[in-house]
């Protein structure tokens, strides 16, 4: 009988081990994507930014523009239309 009892401990301790390392697997899998998600989000944070700057130098250079077009052209109202877009109506 301690053959038997010593044969199912055994296997019982083979299923417990191969259920440990298949889900230590399944957790590594899953950490190695959550950091290759936090190096692309790191990328894609720096790349706004350097977007959000670019952009707000076309927004600055536009309103210079728009502000040079209205003192040269004192008979053109320039009016904000919808989706913050531009309209120049000239009289």
């Amino acid at each position: 009988m301690s053959s038997w009892r010593d044969d199912a401990q055994v296997k019982l301790y083979t299923e417990k081990r191969s259920d440990l390392e298949e889900q230590q697997h399944h957790l590594n899998i899953g950490l190695r994507k959550i950091h290759e998600t936090v190096e692309q989000v790191e990328e894609l944070q720096c790349s706004l930014s350097i977007k959000r700057n670019e952009l707000e130098e076309k927004n600055n250079l536009a309103n210079a523009k728009l502000k040079q077009m209205v003192c040269s052209h004192p008979h053109v109202i320039v009016k904000q239309g919808a989706y913050r877009s531009w309209k120049v109506v000239e009289f």
